[in-house]
């Protein structure tokens, strides 16, 4: 067996320690059974629902690639949109300045 420093919160220390004395086994008893638990628990866990989002987002990118690749009208809405903007700050800046 190889050592190991384990933190515990106090409430856990003062837990730990009475089932120890109420069961007659270790704290370090406990400590390795609780490992076991996480390590068994790991690995049936399924994927979370994060994971699955994760993977979803992905696929959702990989799809979308190349959506507008066959767009010949991008330079001309951006122009627009660029002309529309100036337009829309000129008169923000107008009405600025009337107050």
């Amino acid at each position: 067996m190889t050592k190991l420093q384990v933190s515990l919160r106090a409430d856990q220390e003062a837990e730990l320690q009475a089932l120890s004395r109420k069961t007659g086994r270790t704290p370090d008893d406990f400590v390795r059974h609780g490992v076991d638990l996480a390590i068994a628990e790991a690995k049936t866990v399924q994927p979370t629902a994060a994971t699955e989002e994760n993977d979803d987002w992905k696929a959702a990118w990989r799809g979308i690639f190349g959506l507008w690749a066959d767009r010949d009208d991008i330079d001309e809405r951006r122009a627009k949109l660029r002309e529309d903007n100036q337009s829309r700050d000129a008169e923000l800046q107008r009405q600025w300045r009337r107050k």
